[in-house]
């Protein structure tokens, strides 16, 4: 894995962007000679996700929007349960017999 400077970073940046091609590991970043950073380019999925959000007319790098028509589980307020825990136990259900 190649290792280079923030300065390098800071001065080369379209050489190091062009070298992520052909390091599938990425690029470790340094400040002071300590890491504090890691570089690496799309893998093939999420280009192919960046691509279909674009076709679409929307923002690949935008932050996620907070939804408000999302609702707690059922439960989840009152009993002070995990939502893993409900999701475990409604998962189980479909495997009970009535």
């Amino acid at each position: 894995m190649t290792t280079i400077t923030m300065r390098t970073l800071s001065r080369e940046t379209a050489r190091v962007l062009d070298e992520l091609g052909t390091s599938p590991q990425g690029v470790i970043v340094t400040r002071d000679g300590v890491p504090c950073a890691r570089v690496v380019a799309l893998s093939p999925v999420e280009l192919a996700m960046c691509e279909s959000l674009i076709e679409r007319g929307l923002d690949a790098s935008a932050p996620p929007t907070v939804r408000q028509d999302l609702v707690a589980l059922a439960g989840a307020r009152h009993t002070g349960a995990s939502a893993s825990a409900l999701l475990l136990d409604d998962r189980a259900s479909y495997y009970t017999e009535p």
